[in-house]
């Protein structure tokens, strides 16, 4: 006889994935490469299709989204109002409450290649054209506009061929806004800056604080990358204040590939770090403390392998950390992101995500953001629209300190060591209320037959168990907890037992 357990709950720690759903737009076409780059807000998404072809072959444009609880609700498309041929108007994106910043890299404004960046503003209706950057000293080939990001009242802009401090140097340009205009404040370079560095590769910035990425910087090895960090002051305006590089930096890492910071925690990719394999990836952490960015720990994957670039693309928000990879796990180049949730020096969650439609080269990660609990992640090489044509995935995820999680307990501040998970079920600062049965089931009643977890065992389960068994598969059960005889096979014999059960009840 088996105990049905009435605490039953939908949520399982073995993954704390909830659900994606993905982004097309809805005039999309051959080699557009929507999701070349991503950039996720409260209430918005954008996405960058910088080889569009609507203002000329390879012009480039954005579409941004209105969106609730994962789902799409409003469509807007932009192109420059000067849009030309090869501009790659949308290479880079960065949204930031009302105000989107576009980076057109091929802009020929300042001579070829020279680049520009668009800012737009959402007037509460539609999102209206505010002003278009370039830079007073741009040149031809400058690339201004390869990376950007916003924050508050400031803009940051790439330039990474930009040769003022040698050629192929790199500069980053930065803006404020003063009574709603978009003003220069200062270039900004390193100290430890030289030719052919890439300055401006990444960048990111928070509050007082912007981090750059000199991603050919040779000061620990050729190639091997660093990281310059700028702080602002009221007295002495934005200096910088430290150079990041590697506790384990080696030649050809491309340490600074992609950077981002959140609330004093810094996170830098390192794509071509060889971690037991030939450009498996890594990536660094580091925390804000005494005035200075401190190594806390580096991150690489247990399934790594050889060119998975773990760390191409990478976000923070709060305590999660996501990280694209060009894994191989469904063919060549097929992608994968990976989400950890990270405590103060170690890591407390992790699952590594990979859509069901995802195939070979299609990129998956080439670009992530992330917000609160929804990460954006792009797919420019996905051809469901034409080969390259590209889409986007909106993934919504959860961790142990969420209200969703089996172990949220708000009341609970300290780590009583009282509750034992499996696997990514974790006892997180002892915010722990439901255990998890051996299914994997939070508050779960273990081996028990309630395949649709409606709080009973009856003949419903049994049909969608035998629709298991006869592959037809509309609808997805957790075999364990119906694995009545608990030998690791579901068959007729499972069912014979699950309708004893609920005949003898």
């Amino acid at each position: 006889m088996f105990i049905v357990n009435i605490q039953i709950f939908v949520l399982f720690l073995l993954s704390f994935i909830i659900a994606d759903s993905k982004i097309i737009p809805s005039d999309g076409n051959f080699d557009d490469r929507f999701g070349k780059a991503v950039s996720i807000t409260e209430n918005w998404l954008a996405i960058g299709a910088n080889r569009d072809d609507d203002n000329g072959s390879n012009s480039g444009s954005v579409y941004v989204y209105s969106y609730e609880n994962s789902q799409v609700l409003e469509e807007y498309k932009i192109t420059a109002y000067d849009g030309d041929y090869n501009d790659y108007f949308g290479k880079s994106v960065a949204i930031d409450e009302n105000w989107l910043v576009i980076g057109s890299l091929y802009d020929n404004v300042n001579g070829e290649k020279s680049g520009s960046v668009y800012i737009y503003y959402y007037d509460g209706l539609n999102w209206q054209f505010h002003t278009k950057l370039v830079p007073h000293d741009g040149s031809p080939y400058d690339r201004f506009g390869y990376s950007v990001d916003i924050n508050e009242n400031n803009i940051v802009v790439g330039a990474v061929y930009d040769d003022d401090m040698g050629e192929d140097s790199g500069s980053v340009y930065l803006y404020s806004n003063s009574s709603n205009s978009w003003v220069l404040e200062g270039k900004l370079f390193s100290s430890n800056q030289e030719a052919d560095d890439f300055f401006g590769a990444s960048l990111s910035i928070e509050s007082d604080k912007i981090a750059v990425g000199s991603v050919y910087n040779d000061q620990n090895g050729f190639n091997s990358g660093s990281v310059t960090i700028f702080s602002y002051d009221a007295l002495n305006g934005w200096q910088e204040q430290q150079i990041v590089l590697a506790p384990d930096a080696s030649e050809y890492d491309l340490f600074g590939n992609d950077v981002d910071i959140h609330n004093g925690r810094l996170i830098v990719g390192a794509f071509h770090k060889d971690t037991d394999y030939i450009n498996s990836g890594s990536v660094y952490i580091y925390d804000y403390f005494n005035g200075m960015f401190n190594f806390n720990l580096s991150i690489y994957p247990d399934d790594r392998s050889i060119n998975d670039n773990f760390g191409l693309s990478v976000s923070i928000f709060n305590d999660y950390i996501s990280v694209g990879s060009i894994d191989d796990d469904n063919g060549i180049n097929s992608g994968a992101v990976y989400i950890y949730e990270v405590g103060e020096s170690s890591i407390l969650n992790q699952v590594k995500y990979i859509p069901e439609d995802v195939s070979e080269y299609d990129e998956f990660s080439g670009s992530i953001s992330l917000y609160h609990n929804q990460l954006l992640v792009g797919s420019q090489f996905d051809d469901d629209l034409g080969d390259s044509s590209g889409s986007a995935y909106i993934v919504t995820y959860k961790g142990c300190s969420d209200e969703l999680a089996c172990n949220y307990n708000p009341g609970l501040l300290e780590d009583n060591s009282e509750c034992v998970f499996e696997v990514n079920g974790f006892d997180c600062d002892g915010n722990c209320s439901q255990e998890i049965d051996e299914c994997g089931v939070c508050g779960g009643g273990g081996v028990n037959g309630d395949v649709n977890y409606d709080f009973s065992t009856d003949i419903l389960d049994v049909v969608l168990v035998l629709d298991y068994i006869l592959e037809q598969n509309i609808y997805a059960i957790n075999i364990c907890s119906v694995d009545m005889n608990m030998n690791s096979i579901l068959n007729i014999t499972d069912i014979i037992i699950m309708l004893d059960f609920i005949l003898d009840r």
